[in-house]
């Protein structure tokens, strides 16, 4: 697996161990207003959704959840980046590392956001929602902003979204 290095820190992408189980609660805890925190018991039931990024010590500094919805698409939730590291592109790294495991499986990415131009800079474009399954735990706006449906393939993946720029 290759190893994503960041100007003041060195992280490899993972999938999640039972170990990391109260990190990621703890990540999802301070994570965005909108991140729908999860219990210890949610995260262990679907720890084999989580993907990680490690630090050498074996800190885990970010975290994402795929979730299939059908054999053609695969829901990007719970994605978080520790606060004291937010700033060195770890929300655009688990997100691309998301996006690797997912469209290399020939599958779509979709997420629900209120962070459209975010999505938008990782390779996601605008979908219709009325294509992808409805989820009733998030709401349909917040602080005026309206959630936005967004989705990535192999083919909307362009070599500039990759840059770190």
């Amino acid at each position: 697996m290759r190893t994503l290095e960041t100007p003041a820190l060195t992280v490899a992408p993972e999938m999640a161990r039972p170990e990391d189980v109260a990190r990621i609660a703890q990540l999802l805890e301070h994570g965005a207003p909108e991140t729908i925190v999860l219990s210890l018991e949610e995260i262990e039931e679907r720890l084999d959704r989580f993907l990680v990024l490690r630090t050498p010590s074996g800190t885990v500094v970010a975290a994402a959840a795929l979730h299939p919805i059908d054999e053609n698409s695969t829901e990007l939730r719970s994605v978080a980046v520790d606060p004291d590291w937010r700033g060195h592109g770890l929300g655009r790294r688990i997100v691309r590392y998301a996006l690797a495991c997912v469209v290399g499986a020939d599958r779509e990415l979709f997420c629900y956001t209120f962070r459209p131009g975010f999505f938008r800079s990782v390779g996601f474009h605008d979908t219709a929602s009325s294509s992808l399954p409805e989820r009733g735990d998030r709401p349909s706006e917040l602080d005026g902003r309206p959630r936005r449906t967004m989705s990535a393939t192999a083919d909307s993946m362009s070599p500039s979204t990759w840059d770190d720029e």
